[in-house]
C-alpha cells in the first residue's frame, strides 16, 4: 500500500456535445478482474491506445498487466457510456501535477470528469459531468502495520478509532478510513501536497460517514460513499457537490463489456452522524 497519496488524481475536462450523460448523474463502475475470461482480457487490450499498451507491457507480473488493461478499458467504456465517441477514440493528456485529463475538444457543451483506481483483482472508475471526483480501492486483508501507519498519517481521532479496534477490525477500520482519505485527495487533485492528518472521517455511527474537512474547505461541499464490493475489498468515492442537491449515483459491477449488477453503499455521508 502506498502511504503517500497516489499521483492519479481526478481527471478532468471535456465535452459531451450529444449530452448523453443525464444532468448531474455520477456513473461508477467496477470489475473483478480475476473472474474475467481470456477473451474479455483480449477485448480490453484491444481498446487501449498504443501508449497504454506499451505501459501495460512494462509490468512484470501478469496480474498487474491484467488489472491495468481492464482498468483502462473500463474507463474508456464508461466515458463512452457518458459521452460522444467510441471507447478507442478517447485521448488523454497529462495536466497539472501529472493529473490525467481528456484531451481538449472544440465545441463542447458539457465537461466530463473522471477518476480511476485499481488494486490486485479489482478495478473501478467514476465519471461525472464536470465536478471533481475521486475513487480508491484497497483490500482489507493486506498485511500492514495498521496502528503505526494510522498514527503517522491519520488525524488524532481517526488514529484513536484504529487503535481501539480489536482483531481483524483493526485492518478493516484502517482501510475504510484510508480509501476515503485517498478518494478525497484524488478528487482535490493535490496528490503528494496533501496533509492527511488535517482532515478526517468518523465511522462510529452505523451506515454513516462524518467528514471533518481540512482548513478552508466546507464539509457541505463534499459527498462520500463507501462500498464493500467483495468481503475483502473496500471502495470509496468522493464527489464535489455543485449546490443543486444530491446527484444520482449509478454504481454497477461490469463483466465483459457490460453492467451485470447494481452496487449499494455500506456507508454514506448523506446519513446523519
Amino acid at each position: 500500500m502506498e502511504m503517500a497519496p497516489r499521483s492519479e488524481p481526478a481527471g478532468d475536462e471535456v465535452c459531451d456535445p450529444v449530452q448523453e450523460l443525464a444532468p448531474r448523474i455520477v456513473v461508477f463502475r467496477y470489475c473483478l478482474t480475476e473472474s474475467q475470461s481470456a477473451d474479455s482480457l483480449a477485448a480490453a487490450v484491444d481498446l487501449l491506445s498504443a501508449d497504454e499498451r506499451d505501459r501495460c507491457e512494462r509490468f512484470v507480473r501478469s496480474a498487474d498487466r491484467r488489472d491495468f488493461a481492464f482498468a483502462h478499458a473500463l474507463l474508456r467504456r464508461t466515458l463512452s457510456d457518458c459521452g460522444d465517441r467510441p471507447p478507442r477514440d478517447w485521448r488523454f493528456i497529462e495536466g497539472a501535477r501529472g493529473k490525467p485529463e481528456l484531451a481538449p475538444d472544440g465545441g463542447c457543451e458539457v465537461r466530463l470528469s473522471f477518476n480511476l483506481t485499481h488494486t490486485n483483482g479489482l478495478v473501478a472508475c467514476a465519471v461525472t459531468n464536470g465536478r471533481a471526483v475521486g475513487v480508491d480501492v484497497e483490500a482489507i486483508d493486506r498485511r500492514l502495520a495498521a496502528r503505526d501507519l494510522a498514527g503517522k498519517f491519520f488525524s488524532p481521532a481517526e488514529a484513536r478509532a484504529v487503535l481501539s479496534s480489536i482483531g481483524p477490525a483493526v485492518g478493516e477500520r484502517f482501510v475504510e478510513t484510508w480509501v476515503l482519505k485517498e478518494a478525497f485527495v484524488k478528487a482535490l487533485g493535490t496528490g503528494l501536497g496533501s496533509r492527511l492528518d488535517e482532515f478526517g472521517f468518523a465511522l462510529d455511527q452505523p451506515s454513516a460517514i462524518r467528514f471533518d474537512p481540512p482548513p478552508g474547505v466546507a464539509a457541505s461541499r463534499w459527498r462520500f460513499a463507501l462500498f464493500a464490493p467483495t468481503e475483502r475489498h473496500r471502495l470509496a468515492i468522493a464527489l464535489e457537490n455543485d449546490g443543486g442537491g444530491d446527484a444520482p449515483l449509478d454504481a454497477q459491477r461490469v463483466d465483459g463489456d457490460g453492467p451485470s449488477g447494481e452496487l449499494s453503499p455500506v456507508r454514506t455521508s448523506d446519513n446523519p452522524a
